[in-house]
């Protein structure tokens, strides 16, 4: 697992260095957060999550890192739930992008 989250760290660091130039050392925490949160949220119960959560902001004191944000697959996701007649639940449009996070880094 942490083989893992180093390399989609590593991975996030380098696309933002390429993207930006060099980036400072809050935003290569925030980085590794995002990557702490894609390879573990998707395992975590919901009360375990607010632990992790606990867990990350004392590991990581006053850094925030939004989710990575996936707009154009999350109304892809809507309209597809719509179109079946299914509900659209957040916490469900959350869980199916979690785990196209986790498919992404396995492959």
């Amino acid at each position: 697992a942490m083989k893992t989250i180093l390399g989609v760290s590593g991975s996030l660091i380098k696309q933002t260095r390429e993207a930006n130039g060099n980036i400072d050392e809050n935003a290569e925490m925030e980085m590794m957060i995002k990557a702490l949160r894609v390879n573990t949220i998707s395992k975590l119960t919901t009360s375990d999550l607010q632990l992790f959560n606990g867990i990350i902001s004392d590991v990581f004191p006053g850094i925030t890192a939004p989710d990575i944000s996936h707009e154009k697959l999350e109304e892809a996701i809507k309209e597809v739930l719509k179109e079946k007649n299914l509900l659209v639940i957040d916490v469900q449009i959350q869980k199916i992008l979690q785990f196209y996070e986790a498919l992404n880094q396995r492959m």
